[in-house]
C-alpha cells in the first residue's frame, strides 16, 4: 500500500497519475478532482529505516488539512536540501484516516565534530598530526574528505622530525686589535679654525676607533655651531680604505655651519639661556614658521607667569648681509617685539595683590558671603 501511494504521488509531482496504478485503486470509476488532490493529513520527516525524525518543520511549505500541492512538495525537497542537515531525500505518501500522510525520507548528514589521534608516539604531537590531516570542525563528513586527510597524517609521519635532523653551530670569533685613526682630512666649511673644530672632535690619529666615539664626536661639533648661533650647522664621518698592514682607517670630517641665525628680543629682557629654553630652534637646529610660533607662545605664557596680562608678542624674520673679521656671509634675524609690558601699567605685584584681595575679603564678609569666593575669583588665597 505505501509503495503504490508512494507511486501515485511520484506521478502526482509530474502532473499526472498512471492509468494503470488507478485502474488498481480506484477501480474503473473515472476520478474527481478531489482525489487528484487528496487532503494532506500528515506530514513528517523519516530516515531511510522508517524512524520519523521530525513531525514538522518550517523548512517544508506543505500544509496540512489542505489539498495536496506539488509545487509546495518541490519548493519543500529544495528547502530541505538547503539546510544542509539532510541528502538523498526523496517524498512519499501512504494513505491514513482522513487523507495522506507524506513523508521525505532523508539521509542525515553527518559533521566533523572533532579529531583524536590514537596510539601516537610523538613526535609529532597530536595537536600536530590533527593539524596535519586539515580537517576543518563543522565541515560535513565525506568518506572522500577523510581519506584525503588520512594521507596527509600518513604523509606527515613519514616525514624526517626536525628533532631527529638537528646540528649545533659554534661560532668562534678571534676580534684581534682594534681598528685605530690612520689620518684626520679635515674639510673645514666654517669661519672657526681647524684647531676649535678638531678640539670638540676629540678623535686623534692612533686612537682605537668606535661607532659611539665618532658619533659623540660629531655631536660635540653640532653642539658648538648651535651655540654659536649656526643653527643648520653640520658634521659628518667618512671612513677611508683600511689598511691591513697597519691596522689603520683614515678618517675624512666634513664640517659645515649653514646660515647664522640671530634672535633679537625688544621691549623685554631675557638671558641668552632663557632665549633658547623658551624658542625651540635651538634644541631642534631648524628654523621654521611652527617653530617660531612656538617660541612666541612660550614668550608670552613666561610673562603671564611674571604678571604681565596684557603683554603681546610678534615677530618677524629677515636676512641680511654681515661681514667680520674671520666671516663674511648671510644672518637670518629673528626679531621678537613684546608690547604693553610696562610694570607700571600691566605689572601686579604681590602686596598689591594682597592689598586687593584683603578689600575684597573684608566685603563679602560684610555681606554675609564665604571669603572662599573671593580665592576663587582670583586664584590666590588671602594672607593671614
Amino acid at each position: 500500500m505505501r509503495r503504490l501511494c508512494g507511486a501515485v504521488l511520484a506521478a502526482f509531482l509530474c502532473g499526472g497519475v498512471p492509468s494503470s496504478v488507478l485502474a488498481q485503486k480506484i477501480g474503473a470509476q473515472n476520478p474527481s478532482p478531489a482525489d487528484q488532490a487528496p487532503v494532506v493529513g500528515e506530514v513528517r520527516i523519516v530516515s531511510e529505516d522508517g524512524k520519523v525524525l521530525e513531525a514538522s518543520t518550517s523548512a517544508i511549505s506543505v500544509e496540512v488539512g489542505k489539498p495536496l500541492d506539488r509545487e509546495k512538495v518541490a519548493a519543500s525537497l529544495k528547502s530541505l536540501y538547503r539546510t544542509g542537515v539532510y541528502s538523498d531525500i526523496r517524498a512519499i505518501s501512504e494513505r491514513v484516516e482522513g487523507g495522506i500522510c507524506v513523508d521525505f525520507v532523508v539521509r542525515e548528514n553527518l559533521f566533523f565534530n572533532q579529531v583524536i589521534v590514537v596510539g601516537l608516539k610523538p613526535p609529532p604531537s597530536e595537536a600536530s598530526a590533527a593539524a596535519a590531516m586539515q580537517i576543518t570542525l563543522g565541515d560535513a563528513f565525506r568518506k572522500q574528505t577523510l581519506d584525503e586527510a588520512l594521507d596527509r597524517l600518513k604523509a606527515r609521519l613519514l616525514r624526517p622530525h626536525p628533532a631527529e635532523h638537528q646540528m649545533d653551530v659554534v661560532v668562534s670569533i678571534d676580534p684581534g686589535a682594534r681598528v685605530r685613526v690612520g689620518a684626520i682630512h679635515l674639510t673645514n666649511n666654517t669661519e672657526y679654525p681647524d684647531s676649535e673644530i678638531a678640539s670638540r672632535f676629540k678623535l686623534k690619529a692612533g686612537k682605537e676607533i668606535t661607532s659611539v666615539k665618532i658619533q659623540n664626536g660629531t655631536s660635540r661639533i653640532r653642539k658648538f655651531l648651535v651655540k654659536k648661533g649656526q643653527l643648520s650647522g653640520r658634521a659628518a664621518v667618512r671612513r677611508g680604505t683600511y689598511d691591513s698592514a697597519k691596522n689603520t682607517v683614515d678618517l675624512t670630517l666634513d664640517v659645515s655651519e649653514g646660515a647664522r641665525v640671530k634672535v633679537e628680543v625688544a621691549g623685554a629682557k631675557f638671558s641668552r639661556g632663557e632665549l633658547k629654553k623658551l624658542i625651540p630652534i635651538y634644541q631642534e637646529g631648524a628654523v621654521d614658521p611652527d617653530l617660531l610660533e612656538e617660541g612666541k607662545r612660550n614668550i608670552r605664557e613666561r610673562l603671564e607667569r611674571e604678571g604681565y596680562f596684557d603683554a603681546s608678542v610678534e615677530y618677524a624674520s629677515a636676512v641680511r648681509e654681515v661681514q667680520t673679521k674671520s666671516w663674511k656671509g648671510q644672518e637670518q634675524v629673528i626679531s621678537y617685539s613684546i608690547r604693553n609690558c610696562s610694570p607700571a601699567a600691566c605689572k601686579f605685584t604681590r602686596p598689591l595683590l594682597d592689598r586687593a584681595v584683603h578689600s575684597a575679603d573684608a566685603f563679602w564678609k560684610a555681606t554675609g558671603s564665604p571669603w572662599r569666593t573671593c580665592t576663587a575669583l582670583t586664584g590666590f588665597p588671602p594672607r593671614r
